[in-house]
C-alpha cells in the first residue's frame, strides 16, 4: 500500500509538470504573437517612412511597376544663397518661470537614435512648408538648410525672416555654422555651390582625404604589397561613390574591379587581394579625380520640360523578359525578348 501511494503521488507530480510545461508553451506562443504584432507595427512604420521620405518614387500595386517624377534644383546662376544649421541637441523644451526662461534637457537623445532623425525631419518639414507658402526658397536636410533668392536684397530679406521664424518657434540655431549674409559661393552637404558660375564642386577637404588614401595604396602596391583590408578598400570606393553627383557615371565605371576585390572578402576584418585591373582604376583616380572636380557640374535650371513623369513595368523569367516604358504625354513603348 505505501508503494502504491508513492506511485500515485509520482504520477500526480508528473501530470503537474506536464501542465506547467503546457502553460509555458502557451506563454511562449503568446510572446511569439506579440513579437509578430510588433514586427507588423514596425513594417507599417517603415512603409509610412518610405511614403514620406521617398515621395518621388510611388510604388504601384505590382512590385515591378514604379512611377518616377524627376525634378531639378530651383537654383540658377547669379542667385544668392544662405545656409542654416540647427544642431540636433538633447535639449527638450523651454519654459518661462516668472519672466525667466529655463531649458529642460534630456539625459539621452529623445526618441532614440533610430527615430530621432525621422521625427526631427517631420517637425522641420512643417516649418519648411510654412516658409515656402510665403514664397521663401529653402530646403532642409536634417539640421542643415539652404536658402536663396534671385538678388542680394531679396536674399537678405529671406535670411532675416527665416532666422526670426526659427528663433520664434523655439529652435536653437548654431549661428557660428550659419551664413546669414547672402553669398554666391558656400559649402553645403559636402559640396561647394557657386551660383556666380553656375557650378557645384566637391569640397576640397574631401578630395584631399580621398587622394591621400589613393596615394598610400599606390605606394604600397609599388612596393609589392598585394593584400589590403576590406574596410580600407571599401572606404575609398565609398568616398568616390559619394562624389558621383559631380564626377558623374565615371565613378561606377571605374570602380568595378575594386568592387570585385571587396566582394571576394571572407569577412570585413579579412584582407583581400587587389588585382591588376583594380590597381589601374586606382591610378586613374590618382590622375583624374582633381581634374574632374575642377570641371564641376552645372547647377540645373528648372524648366517645365525638365519635369518628367516616367512609368515603367518589367518582368522576367528564365527564358524571356518584357517591359513597358511610358513617358508623360507620350504613347507607351513595349519591349520584349528572349534570354539566351
Amino acid at each position: 500500500m505505501p508503494l502504491e501511494n508513492e506511485r500515485e503521488r509520482e504520477r500526480e507530480r508528473e501530470r503537474e509538470r506536464e501542465r506547467e510545461r503546457e502553460r509555458e508553451r502557451e506563454r511562449e506562443r503568446e510572446r511569439e504573437r506579440e513579437r509578430e504584432r510588433e514586427r507588423e507595427r514596425e513594417r507599417d512604420i517603415i512603409d509610412r517612412r518610405q511614403q514620406l521620405i521617398n515621395s518621388n518614387v510611388n510604388k504601384a500595386e505590382d512590385k515591378h511597376t514604379i512611377e518616377i517624377t524627376q525634378s531639378k534644383p530651383s537654383v540658377i546662376g547669379d542667385h544668392f544663397l544662405l545656409e542654416v544649421d540647427i544642431p540636433v541637441s538633447p535639449v527638450g523644451f523651454a519654459w518661462n518661470f516668472d519672466g525667466n526662461t529655463r531649458y529642460f534637457v534630456f539625459n539621452v537623445l529623445p526618441f532614440g537614435i533610430s527615430t530621432a532623425g525621422y521625427i526631427f525631419t517631420k517637425v522641420l518639414r512643417e516649418v519648411v512648408k510654412h516658409l515656402r507658402s510665403e514664397g521663401k526658397r529653402i530646403i532642409m536636410f536634417l539640421d542643415d538648410g539652404l536658402g536663396g533668392d534671385s538678388n542680394f536684397e531679396k536674399c537678405i530679406e529671406s535670411s532675416q525672416i527665416v532666422k526670426f521664424k526659427l528663433e520664434n518657434l523655439g529652435f536653437l540655431i548654431a549661428h557660428e555654422k550659419c551664413f546669414w549674409l547672402p553669398s554666391q559661393r558656400l559649402k553645403w552637404l559636402g559640396y561647394t555651390w557657386d551660383t556666380n558660375i553656375g557650378k557645384i564642386f566637391v569640397n576640397e577637404d574631401r578630395i584631399m582625404k580621398t587622394e591621400k588614401k589613393i596615394r598610400f595604396l599606390i605606394e604600397e602596391t609599388n612596393e609589392g604589397v598585394e593584400f589590403f583590408g576590406s574596410r580600407f578598400l571599401a572606404s575609398i570606393v565609398g568616398q568616390l561613390i559619394s562624389m558621383q553627383i559631380v564626377i558623374g557615371d565615371l565613378v561606377r565605371l571605374n570602380t568595378r574591379y575594386l568592387y570585385d576585390c571587396i566582394m571576394g572578402r571572407a569577412s570585413w576584418d579579412a584582407p583581400v587581394k587587389i588585382c591588376k585591373k583594380a590597381i589601374n582604376e586606382i591610378h586613374f583616380w590618382s590622375i583624374s579625380l582633381q581634374k574632374l572636380n575642377d570641371a564641376g557640374v552645372d547647377i540645373c535650371k528648372v524648366d517645365q520640360l525638365d519635369i518628367v513623369d516616367i512609368e515603367m513595368f518589367c518582368d522576367a523569367s528564365d527564358v524571356g523578359f518584357g517591359g513597358l516604358f511610358n513617358l508623360r504625354f507620350e504613347c507607351k513603348t513595349f519591349l520584349q525578348g528572349n534570354v539566351r
